[in-house]
């Protein structure tokens, strides 16, 4: 990392690909994209319709009673499961893209919370 210090400019933007994530399109690194796999996204669909259901529900049941905590908590872990296939995404196929002989992530020193990963090519 601290070869990167000396780079010139030049040298850092010819070797540099922003990574962004999305909604329509969940990664698109530099001119390509990626997207879920058919099964991902059928689970995302799943659950996010799950999701509806138990929000109209909730919204039905009584504050406090032990039902709607009940169906807080599936809400919940449904929730959490869309964010984990979305995190998946990012984690495994961009991974399994990259080239790891001659690329690396670099993390941090964007300002955003939701772009902290640069890709940048080692020649």
């Amino acid at each position: 990392m601290l070869w990167l210090k000396g780079a010139t400019d030049e040298y850092l933007q010819e070797k540099t690909v922003g990574i962004d994530r999305g909604v329509a399109i969940p990664v698109q690194v530099g001119d390509k994209s990626f997207d879920f796999t058919g099964k991902q996204k059928k689970s995302t669909i799943r659950s996010e319709r799950y999701i509806k259901r138990l929000q109209r529900k909730l919204a039905r049941q009584n504050k406090g009673s032990n039902c709607r905590n009940k169906t807080k908590n599936r809400i919940s872990k449904y929730h959490a499961k869309c964010a984990n296939i979305r995190k998946d995404l990012l984690a495994t196929k961009l991974n399994k893209k990259q080239d790891l002989t001659n690329q690396f992530l670099v993390k941090g020193g964007l300002c955003s919370s939701h772009s902290r990963y640069t890709n940048r090519n080692v020649s």
